[in-house]
């Protein structure tokens, strides 16, 4: 590359999380640069560095300090502790618009699983257990569609049965590690009592 760095170690940061807590990989990768004083960080695109004020600032302490510099690859900038304060109200600007972003794109998100919940769409390909997809019929012609369907109760009584049995050993106060346990023996002794002898 054009800095003449030998690269040390690489981090794939793929973690949506925005909250600082939250970033478990970026928190790693952060410690390691601290542990191994590592003097030059890449990242490809700002937006991998900073998804809030907090991660945002501290780098920027950092950076002042000149524990580190900063390398953005993508758009070919870096920032150190010479960098004129323009250049670090840029970086502070985009820093916080990348929070924004995840913000605005958690309540699309948000808002658009709840709709479609309430519609009876169910947000993954299978529905839990005593729910069943229940695949939409064309109206004009009565074929199955095959694409586009509701979540609709399981016709199976026992898988029906069995959930209403998870909620009632929930609200008596069982883990949800106990309540696959209890299910485990119910269903196993229940299969027992079914087999001819």
């Amino acid at each position: 590359n054009n800095q003449k760095l030998d690269l040390v170690r690489v981090f794939t940061l793929v973690e949506s999380a925005k909250d600082p807590e939250e970033r478990k990989q970026y928190n790693e990768a952060m410690t390691f640069i601290s542990k191994n004083k590592i003097g030059n960080v890449i990242f490809y695109m700002p937006d991998r560095e900073a998804r809030n004020s907090t991660d945002l600032e501290t780098n920027a302490r950092k950076v002042k300090r000149g524990e580190f510099i900063l390398h953005y690859a993508h758009d070919r900038k870096c920032f150190h502790k010479g960098t004129p304060s323009g250049e670090r109200l840029s970086r502070a600007i985009h820093g916080a618009l990348n929070g924004n972003y995840s913000d605005v794109l958690a309540e699309r998100i948000f808002d658009g699983t709840t709709e479609k919940a309430e519609q009876g769409w169910y947000p993954g390909s299978h529905p839990p257990l005593g729910y069943i997809n229940k695949h939409d019929t064309d109206p004009v012609t009565g074929q199955t569609k095959k694409r586009g369907c509701t979540i609709a109760v399981d016709p199976n009584e026992n898988n029906v049965r069995i959930v209403l049995r998870e909620y009632e050993l929930r609200a008596q106060g069982l883990s949800l590690e106990d309540i696959r346990q209890k299910i485990k023996e119910e269903e196993r002794a229940r299969r027992l009592q079914v087999l001819p002898v």
